[in-house]
Order: C-alpha cells, then structure tokens, then sequence
C-alpha cells in the first residue's frame, strides 16, 4: 500500500495524481485500522475464551503458558545457526550449515 501512494505521488504529470494519493492514503489507514480492529477484537475474544475457561487470573494464566515466547526468542536462533541452507539463484548447486556458512558464502558475492 505505501509503495502504491509512492507511486501516485511520483505520478503528479497526471492531474489527478494528487487525488489518487490521497486515495491510496485513506485505503491505507483503512486497512490499517481494519487491521487493528481485528486484532482488538480477536485479543478480547481469546481472553474472553481463557478467563471463562481457567480458574486462576488471565494475568497468571499468561504467565505459566509463555514459554512459546522462549522457544521464539532462545532456540530459534541457536536452530538456525546449524540448520542447512540450499543455495538458490546465483548460489544454486551449493548448501551451507547455519547462518555463519551462508554469510561466508554470500559475502564473495556482494
């Protein structure tokens, strides 16, 4: 969506270049706060869903469930760092072990 409002405003030989960013701009913030809306509402539903399930506080019941938030921040990276990558485009035929393998690999070529 912001590369379309770009778009327009470089596009102002056209008369009605102006309007149409202003166009792209509001079907931007309307996907925006659509896109918020939705989020509140599915946030509310789903703590809705928990508070009348469980008998302990939402607040708790976040706490003793957030390990999901370790795994994302702990061993996702350190997964990475040996899992293999097959090269693709100019790389393609070669394959590398974690991130450091690829960086060696990618770095001759930028």
């Amino acid at each position: 969506i912001a590369q379309e409002d770009t778009w327009w405003e470089l596009k102002r030989k056209n008369k009605g270049g102006v309007e149409l960013s202003r166009q792209a701009f509001k079907w931007e913030m309307s996907f925006l706060l659509t896109a918020a809306f939705a989020c509140a509402i599915t946030c509310f539903a789903c703590a809705s869903y928990i508070m009348a399930a469980s008998t302990t506080s939402l607040g708790a019941t976040l706490k003793y469930n957030s390990d999901g938030i370790a795994f994302a921040a702990i061993v996702e990276p350190l997964l990475d760092l040996v899992s293999p990558l097959v090269g693709i485009e100019s790389q393609s035929g070669s394959w590398t072990l974690g991130f450091f393998g690829r960086w060696r690999r990618e770095r001759d070529f930028f």
